[in-house]
């Protein structure tokens, strides 16, 4: 037969468990707006009952356990999404530099800077012998020179930024995977004395999730409540007990390049540029050593054909004086073509006529480089220098509407994730709001228990 004490018993283990339920649902109120918290609620459960003549009786409810609410495979594909998203923020933002570069909305560029040259050697052909045709023929030349190692500077300035970019990311993934393995540590630690460590687990959530953004990477969870994370090459970022960290990244600069690779610094020999598919450093090491390194290259093109040929050309002619035209150009490509000094001293040099008989009237050689414009020098033989540059400027366009089109279809993708986790994993006010007043009413019936138990003791005293 239960006791009077027995019914105490179950008033009291139902205020404790009412009162736990309210602190959870007081600390889901108050996190309600912090990033990567997940909400939790207490687990209440029958207290074991006991044995009587009757059967077994009850002896009231007691908190089992306080659960966060989450849906792992959702978790999981945040940071998948993340990976993504990471990588084409980085690649966009980069993308936009580089078209801004290359504006030429404007009419002040490179394609306008060819077409006053062309235009230049069209107007000395109109009158050879013209002086002021010959200073502006050297300044439009100039003028190209200028423009066309200006772009070439310009993006190798945004290549330096782009490696600035990756040196500093690789200090905040070492700083990330520290964390992690910090709280890896704080949560086995908590864990194995029997306690729950959701707040550090949404910690570490949250700190896995800020990593994915930067660096592609698979996690596990082991046995013990530890994550192992596992970079794109195979070697451990973050380790467990079992499997060890390989080590921490780093960067070393690449002889070839000039610029950093990723290495670890266990390893510093063995670059992991390849290795890494995801993440901002995979939109910066895309742009730096492949986007950016194209374009250059094709400025170099560019400029070292058109060298090569107007350079050609103009040997072939006679100037003023009546002597053999000289290298018009110097320089091999876009780092350091100029004007050759003995033309800008002296713009008679320029060699206009095709033979000595024609000067100084002669114009065939100027109209010959002039109608230069017009030939098919480029891409072998299929492009003239206006295509060519013109076909540049339309992939950079393209390169940056993919950019932008990858980045908005990513972003609303790890929206919808996340929206979805917050359904889940959220807090709700007005949810968060009834579970208090439901809580706090059996608090207080809990508490008429006691009182009524009380009563009964003191009419048993009396008697």
């Amino acid at each position: 037969m239960p006791t009077i004490s027995d019914v105490l018993t179950v008033g009291r283990l139902s205020l404790s468990a009412q009162q736990m339920a309210l602190h959870v649902t007081g600390n889901n109120i108050a996190n309600a707006n912090t990033e990567g918290y997940t909400r939790q609620r207490v687990n209440i459960e029958s207290a074991r009952p006991h044995e009587s003549p009757i059967g077994y009786v009850g002896t009231g409810a007691r908190a089992k356990d306080i659960q966060r609410i989450r849906d792992d495979f959702i978790g999981a594909r945040i940071n998948e999404s993340n990976h993504q998203f990471g990588r084409w923020e980085s690649q966009k933002q980069s993308m936009e530099r580089i078209e801004i570069l290359f504006n030429e909305a404007n009419g002040v560029g490179l394609n306008s800077a060819m077409s006053e040259f062309w235009d230049s050697w069209q107007d000395l052909a109109n009158n050879p012998a013209g002086t002021n045709e010959r200073v502006i023929v050297t300044s439009q030349s100039e003028l190209l020179a200028t423009t066309l190692r200006t772009k070439r500077t310009e993006l190798e300035t945004v290549q330096n930024n782009l490696n600035a970019s990756i040196v500093t990311t690789v200090s905040k993934v070492n700083a990330l995977a520290t964390q992690s393995d910090d709280l890896n540590q704080q949560i086995t630690t908590m864990e194995q004395t029997g306690f729950v460590a959701n707040d550090l687990r949404d910690m570490r959530e949250q700190t896995l999730k800020d990593l994915s953004e930067l660096i592609n990477y698979t996690s596990i969870e082991e046995p013990g409540g530890q994550v192992r994370v596992t970079l794109g090459d195979g070697n451990i970022l973050v380790g467990t007990p079992g499997n060890p960290a390989f080590g921490q990244l780093t960067t070393a600069v690449n002889a070839g390049t000039g610029f950093d690779d990723i290495v670890w610094d266990t390893a510093p020999g063995v670059p992991i540029n390849g290795s890494i598919t995801a993440g901002k450093l995979k939109g910066w090491l895309e742009t730096r050593d492949t986007i950016a390194a194209g374009y250059i290259t094709q400025l170099d093109t560019l400029a070292a054909d058109l060298i090569t040929t107007v350079n050609a050309q103009h040997a072939a002619g006679f100037n003023l004086n009546g002597n053999t035209g000289i290298a018009f150009f110097t320089g091999t490509d876009a780092t350091d073509i100029a004007v050759n000094p003995a033309v800008t001293a002296d713009p008679a040099v320029i060699a206009a006529a095709a033979d000595p008989a024609g000067v100084p009237g002669g114009n065939s050689n100027a109209l010959a480089i002039a109608n230069i414009r017009a030939a098919l020098t480029m891409n072998g033989g299929t492009a003239t220098y206006d295509d060519y540059y013109n076909g540049m400027i339309s992939n950079i366009g393209i390169k940056t509407a993919e950019a932008q089109f990858n980045h908005d279809f990513n972003q609303d993708a790890l929206q919808q994730f996340e929206n979805f986790r917050d359904s889940i994993s959220g807090v709700s006010l007005d949810e968060e709001m009834i579970n208090m007043v439901k809580f706090q009413q059996t608090y207080q019936a809990s508490a008429k228990i006691i009182t009524t138990v009380d009563e009964m003791l003191t009419t048993l005293m009396n008697m």
